[in-house]
């Protein structure tokens, strides 16, 4: 769904939140791209988050994507533009 002006959104699509895989993980590590100490972390991150039932959302970037908005238009909910609250549903 898009995004209402100002008035929460609904985005029913938990399910189809792509995290990264422990596979992929992996493969970072192994091509030297994270240490193993983070390799370890977003291992855990992910397990915490799948085992509440919760979606795995990295970073301010991720979650734009998740929720389909523009970066230009992301202040408008989350920085200092922002005049009122936003109910998020994932």
């Amino acid at each position: 769904m898009s995004l209402d002006s100002y008035s929460g959104v609904y985005v029913p699509i938990r399910h189809q939140i792509k995290h990264i895989t422990k596979e992929k993980i992996d493969n970072a590590l192994q091509k030297g791209i994270i240490s193993a100490e983070t390799a370890n972390e977003l291992k855990e991150y992910n397990d915490r988050l799948t085992r509440n039932n919760m979606p795995v959302i990295y970073n301010l970037r991720h979650l734009r994507k998740i929720l389909k908005i523009k970066k230009k238009e992301q202040n408008k909910y989350f920085g200092k533009e922002r005049n009122e609250y936003h109910t998020f549903y994932i």
